[in-house]
């Protein structure tokens, strides 16, 4: 982040005592008009940028037996709330503004209609119809006019020891469901299997275009859902650290994060791996897809490099041969996607040198 735009976001949101600004309101059932009491309401201030949307420290509140709910003492700016109760659907419609804006001596009087909570449930099995227990299930919204924009979740759970599912509180609407294995275990030694459960669309495909979506009803349970796991190709990383004067970075922590712009990115997990005292490191076990690789110096085997960040060299998984560039670390679009860019889409990648930088 540059420096400019964090000092006009810890401006925005520096506390500033006697906030004379009074957010007010009641939150009702959307059926009945019947008040919701004990509904968790939070409030959070936000600044915009030309970029993106940052957030405040959220402020939470219960409603009375009336429904009622009050903030007092806040700065003026722009906000946004959220009711939420278990069993209904939460207020807050992702991808869509709501934004309130309070002002310095003045009350904002807000009501908030719930609907009752659709249910989705279902199991995951495998190929030969075995449950399979600690699956991820994803719930996955795209907005309606634009079917291609990256997918955003609703609603998770996992399965359990029968394979079962159960994901409540979501609002009406058509879904994808996603189920995903259980990640990485950082620095766990890794099989070196050739295939992998691979991320599943309901009811049984690894492209999301070919899945079928789910219809939720508010205050209606879906059931029968079950998701047939698929397997992939699994691929492996592997290579050498070393110091910027070529000798092995014993210790070194190799990070190995999925794309964050990757829809798959919602079910890569990252893989992490201590390089041997030689400093040579392999991990296995990875999904086809585009990754970020970066390492840290280590304490132990081939020493310290006084904690300095290292640069990855990029390799072309199709020839194995290393590129000229080295990535630069610490740029204000480091902290999103750290690391050089490798992919791994048809063979394993071998070979890849990782060099040591400068410590700061």
């Amino acid at each position: 982040m540059p420096i400019s735009t964090a000092v006009l976001i810890m401006s925005l949101f520096a506390q500033t005592p006697g906030g004379s600004a009074r957010l007010a309101g009641r939150v009702t059932d959307a059926a009945t008009q019947a008040p919701i009491a004990g509904a968790r309401v939070t409030v959070m201030q936000i600044a915009e940028t030309e970029h993106r949307t940052y957030g405040g420290t959220p402020l939470a509140s219960l409603t009375d037996e009336q429904g009622r709910f009050a903030f007092d003492g806040l700065a003026e700016g722009a906000f946004q709330m959220e009711a939420t109760k278990n069993g209904f659907a939460s207020s807050r419609e992702p991808m869509v503004s709501q934004t309130i804006h309070l002002y310095s001596g003045k009350t904002m009087t807000f009501d908030i209609a719930l609907k009752k909570g659709a249910v989705l449930t279902g199991r995951v099995v495998d190929a030969r119809g075995e449950p399979l227990a600690d699956m991820t299930i994803m719930v996955l919204r795209t907005v309606s006019d634009q079917p291609d924009q990256f997918p955003f979740m609703q609603g998770n759970n996992r399965t359990n020891d029968l394979g079962e599912f159960r994901v409540a509180n979501l609002p009406e609407g058509p879904f994808v469901l996603m189920a995903t294995p259980p990640g990485h275990e950082p620095f766990a030694g890794q099989v070196g299997d050739t295939t992998v459960l691979a991320p599943t669309y309901y009811p049984a495909t690894t492209d999301r275009k070919a899945a079928q979506t789910v219809q939720a009803r508010s205050g209606e349970t879906s059931t029968g859902l079950e998701i047939t796991m698929a397997r992939s190709r699994a691929f492996a990383m592997s290579g050498i650290v070393v110091s910027a004067d070529g000798k092995p970075a014993g210790g070194a922590m190799i990070m190995i994060l999925p794309e964050i712009r990757e829809l798959m990115s919602l079910a890569h997990s990252p893989s992490m791996a201590s390089a041997q005292p030689d400093g040579t490191f392999r991990v296995s076990g990875l999904l086809p897809g585009d990754y970020r690789v970066s390492a840290t110096a280590g304490d132990s085997g081939g020493g310290s490099f006084g904690g300095g960040t290292f640069g990855s060299f990029e390799i072309n998984s199709l020839t194995g041969e290393v590129g000229a560039v080295t990535s630069v670390s610490g740029d204000e679009h480091s902290f999103d996607s750290p690391g050089i860019r490798v992919n791994l889409r048809d063979a394993d990648v071998a070979g890849l040198r990782i060099v040591a930088k400068p410590g700061r």
